[in-house]
C-alpha cells in the first residue's frame, strides 16, 4: 500500500493532476488554487465541517473537496463559479487500497449566480457516489452547505436504490 508520499509523487505524474497541481498542506484553514489537490501527511482524523467552510471562503467559494486516500487525506479545490467539483477517482489497484470521498462543500454564496447551488446532493453527486460504490464499495458521503465560511447544515447521502419497476409482476418459479 502507497505511503503518503508515494501517492503524491503518483497524482504528480497524472495526466489528472500534475506535478505543479499537487501541494503538501499543514495548516487549515488555508486558500487553495482551482483544480489543485492538497495533500496532509501525518493528519489522523479528516478534517472537520468548520475547516471545510474555512478553505471555501479562503479559496473565493468554489466547491472543496475531502477524501481519503489508503491513510492520507486530500482536499481538492473546484473551479469557481462552477457548482460541481470534478476529481478524479484512480482504479482500485494492490498500491491503492482505500479511496474514500468523505465530504464536499456547497458554498451558498454561490445561489446568487447564474448556475446556483443546491441545498443537498444534486444529481452529479449521486451519480458520483453510485460510481464509487460499485468501484470502492462505498456507502455514503455528506455535503456540507456553508455560507461566509460558516457551516449551515451537514447532509449525509447514500447511493440512491435501484428503481423498482412498477409493472413487473413477481411470479413464483416453476422448480
Amino acid at each position: 500500500m502507497w505511503t503518503a508520499e508515494q501517492l503524491f509523487d503518483f497524482y504528480a505524474v497524472s495526466p489528472h493532476a500534475g506535478r505543479n497541481r499537487v501541494h503538501w498542506q499543514r495548516h487549515v484553514p488555508f486558500a487553495g488554487q482551482p483544480g489543485h489537490y492538497y495533500f496532509f501527511a501525518g493528519l489522523d482524523r479528516p478534517l472537520s465541517a468548520v475547516h471545510m467552510a474555512g478553505i471555501t471562503r479562503r479559496s473565493h467559494y468554489p466547491e472543496v473537496v475531502l477524501l481519503l486516500l489508503n491513510t492520507t487525506y486530500v482536499v481538492y479545490i473546484g473551479n469557481r463559479g462552477v457548482a460541481n467539483a470534478v476529481f478524479f477517482i484512480p482504479p482500485r489497484s494492490p498500491d491503492m487500497s482505500v479511496f474514500r470521498w468523505i465530504s464536499h462543500t456547497h458554498p451558498l454564496e454561490m445561489e446568487s449566480s447564474e448556475q446556483g447551488i443546491a441545498r443537498g446532493p444534486t444529481n452529479q453527486d449521486f451519480e458520483t457516489l453510485e460510481r464509487l460504490h460499485r468501484t470502492w464499495g462505498q456507502e455514503e458521503s455528506t455535503v456540507i452547505l456553508c455560507r461566509h465560511g460558516h457551516v449551515e447544515r451537514e447532509v449525509l447521502f447514500h447511493p440512491e436504490p435501484e428503481p423498482v419497476d412498477p409493472f413487473h409482476v413477481w411470479t413464483p418459479s416453476l422448480d
